[in-house]
């Protein structure tokens, strides 16, 4: 652990005529980990010249993706049951640091909001459809038709906060409170889309989350496979892991920071992706 006068010391010679004293001063501080992310933030804030303010800021965004990638990777791992707990790493990516408290208390007031309009004598779909009506008609969630791509939509902490997503964080969102419901569902993922599976045992059926959460067949999946103009496939009918889910959705973030010019955003996500294997298994 540094001492106060040690960080001060480093962070002064970021700013060193040496470029090799600059450089050990550079790597020392890159190594401090999450105690490096509070403190060199607090110094950023506090520093007059650009220059240093600059090299500060990018030892903090360093020290923040390598935190996201190794506590990803540890959820992985794990075997990534908790869709929580990996899609709430990602708040530490935003500017303002997330609130992950704010958000579990948020997705348990709402989870609770929809278990006490539940009782244990209905059927899995009379659940779902009451788990519709209060997720998007009295709480508001709704998929962004306006500007669906905008990468900020797939934070936990915008979701919540605007009542609105893409289609991959509303259905995060919806799959996190239907299982702590303990509803038979999981995610599906298709091109540019993803879908709710329920395996209720009478007639296995699609949930739309992008469309308040209509119920659709099969078949009514394949005609909309159609209007798209895509070749059918057998996977993108059977249920994945919340693993893949959470993947997917990395990777639309990624593509949407690159379609809207975020670049530096975007090679974050790449690093990230990297870090925690991106290849399916």
């Amino acid at each position: 652990m540094l001492k106060d006068s040690e960080w001060l010391a480093l962070v002064k010679l970021l700013d060193d005529e040496d470029p090799e004293v600059r450089k050990i001063a550079h790597d020392r501080l890159a190594q401090t980990g999450s105690v490096g992310i509070t403190k060199l933030s607090a110094f950023a804030d506090e520093a007059e010249d650009y220059e240093t303010r600059n090299q500060i800021l990018e030892i903090v965004r360093n020290l923040i993706t390598d935190e996201v990638s190794n506590r990803l990777l540890a959820w992985r791992k794990g075997g990534g049951e908790d869709l929580l707990e990996g899609w709430s790493c990602l708040a530490a990516l935003q500017k303002d640091g997330g609130d992950v408290q704010k958000i579990n208390g948020e997705i348990t007031r709402l989870t609770n909001k929809i278990w006490l309009e539940m009782n244990d004598q209905m059927f899995v779909m009379d659940k779902l459809r009451i788990f519709n009506h209060v997720f998007f008609v009295m709480e508001g969630y709704h998929f962004d038709k306006v500007n669906p791509t905008n990468p900020a939509l797939c934070f936990p902490g915008t979701v919540l906060s605007g009542k609105k997503g893409n289609v991959q964080s509303l259905s995060l969102l919806y799959l996190i409170v239907a299982l702590r419901l303990e509803l038979p569902v999981a995610g599906v993922i298709v091109p540019e889309y993803n879908f709710i599976y329920c395996h209720e045992d009478r007639q296995p059926f699609y949930i739309d989350v992008a469309n308040n959460g209509n119920f659709i067949s099969r078949e009514g999946v394949e005609v909309f496979f159609r209007k798209l103009g895509l070749e059918d496939s057998p996977s993108w009918y059977k249920p994945t892991s919340k693993i893949r889910m959470m993947l997917n959705l990395l990777q639309v973030m990624r593509k949407n920071y690159y379609n809207s010019g975020q670049v530096e955003d975007a090679l974050r996500l790449e690093q990230i992706l990297e870090a925690i294997d991106i290849r399916f298994e």
